[in-house]
């Protein structure tokens, strides 16, 4: 089993530290970090297909978070249009878009926005303590993103792009028939009761860090523990 995990907004690959041990010992994973993120360099739109193809994994699954759940859609299905396809997809703490009744509103989405452009590091933070209000020992959380993040992981261009990016993009039909949505019952961004998601219980934005052998109980169920 391969499994590719792809980090969101404000993060980068670190983010899985606790996740991984979690999983079965013979899997094979890897984190991909999104161009600008991690010390990568930033890319043009129009760079983003060919990287992508470059390093993609046919015979994996991948897994996105957050934001990255939205990049991974829109790149598998430009995979897809040039005869590349994965074996399956899961969008972790991401439903079909960001803005829905019952999750974040746009007038939200818009003042935090316009708050990072006034004063990134500060929105920054605020966001990391902001995600973590569903989780159940949320202070716990919190210490591990700061020990993991002093600083942000990317420059404020890239921050400032994901956010346009967050307010923009949207899910399209399946890609496949193993493609998954993974919510926690409790993330302060996300709407209840949607039809297509599975819900994690007693979890909010982040169960790879508050919940991260859950999480990992769930991926095994859903992928299955083969070699």
């Amino acid at each position: 089993m391969k499994l590719v995990l792809c980090h969101g907004w404000g993060m980068d690959s670190a983010i899985w530290q606790a996740l991984l041990p979690e999983l079965p010992s013979h899997w094979q994973l890897s984190c991909l970090q999104w161009p600008g993120y991690g010390g990568t360099a930033e890319l043009a739109p129009e760079q983003w297909l060919p990287w992508w193809l470059e390093q993609l994994q046919e015979d994996a699954h991948y897994l996105g978070w957050s934001l990255g759940a939205l990049y991974l859609q829109q790149l598998m299905l430009a995979s897809e249009a040039k005869g590349k396809r994965v074996r399956g997809c899961l969008y972790l703490s991401m439903a079909k878009q960001l803005v829905l009744p019952g999750g974040l509103c746009q007038p939200e989405l818009t003042q935090f926005s316009q708050a990072f452009a006034r004063q990134p590091l500060a929105a920054w933070r605020h966001f990391c303590r902001w995600q973590l209000r569903g989780e159940t020992h949320a202070q716990q959380c919190w210490q591990q993103l700061q020990r993991l993040y002093p600083q942000p992981p990317a420059s404020q261009t890239t921050l400032a792009q994901g956010l346009i990016d967050l307010a923009q993009l949207r899910m399209q039909s399946a890609l496949c028939s193993r493609e998954f949505f993974l919510l926690g019952a409790q993330d302060p961004l996300m709407a209840q009761g949607l039809d297509y998601a599975l819900y994690l219980p007693e979890v909010g934005h982040c169960p790879q860090l508050s919940q991260p052998q859950q999480l990992a109980q769930q991926l095994v169920a859903l992928l299955g523990d083969t070699a």
